[in-house]
């Protein structure tokens, strides 16, 4: 059994208007291997406490759209990888 590896989340950017009570914006970013620097697709990534998620892509990008202004923690989780 291969040893549990950390994913490292590369970037992300959180694009949030303020304007109005309405007001969403957008978090995106790129996972990797914290240990090759590549990036890493069908990572499960979720804001905490909500239903608002997705996927990475092939390179290991995502977007998560139409998120509400507010604080989030962002879950990543990957088979095989520390969450």
């Amino acid at each position: 059994m291969r040893p549990t590896t950390t994913l490292f989340v590369l970037l992300l950017v959180i694009s949030l208007s303020t304007a109005g009570a309405d007001a969403q914006g957008q978090v995106e970013g790129h996972i990797t291997d914290a240990s090759s620097g590549e990036g890493l697709p069908g990572v499960v990534v979720q804001l905490r406490g909500t239903a608002i998620g997705g996927s990475t892509d092939i390179d290991g990008h995502y977007a998560l759209t139409r998120v509400p202004a507010g604080s989030y923690t962002l879950e990543a989780a990957l088979i095989g990888y520390r969450s």
